[in-house]
């Protein structure tokens, strides 16, 4: 895994990326991060994000459980009223806010999930299959898990 390196639209215009590129897990983190968009529009439509490029899941859900967070990217400007301050924008602000967290583990995206992905830990697919079933497991559906 090595750094990330943004596109320019992303780097000009983007929130604000982590700090590692996905490498060889990117294909795999894009697929179960659509998978549990899909999922989440089935137990609330009212929060599925639309779009052209990403596909019917492919921008996210606003969502958070005891398990993992997501949220769709961003579009407008800041949300905490700190963004002139010298430090810029709090955590908390939806320009800073990574797109998916799940305990330690942050990825962001640009627009949609697939483009411009970049994550705050260096970790191997296995360990991103563990932390995806952790998340697929805190859903439930009706009274059964996913």
């Amino acid at each position: 895994m090595q750094q990330y390196e943004p596109e320019l639209g992303q780097a000009i215009f983007g929130n604000e990326p982590q700090e590692y590129d996905l490498g060889e897990s990117r294909q795999y983190v894009s697929h179960k991060l659509y998978e549990l968009s899909e999922i989440l529009a089935e137990i609330d439509p009212s929060e599925q994000r639309h779009g052209f490029l990403g596909g019917e899941f492919g921008y996210g859900q606003e969502f958070k459980n005891d398990v993992f967070e997501m949220h769709p990217y961003w579009w407008g400007d800041c949300t905490c009223g700190q963004e002139e301050a010298p430090n810029g924008c709090l955590s908390e602000c939806k320009t800073r806010l990574p797109n998916f967290r799940c305990g330690d583990i942050s990825v962001s995206w640009y627009k949609y999930i697939g483009r411009g992905m970049s994550t705050n830990i260096k970790q191997s697919k296995k360990d991103w299959r563990k932390v995806f079933d952790k998340c697929f497991s805190s859903i439930i559906i009706g009274n059964y898990p996913v």
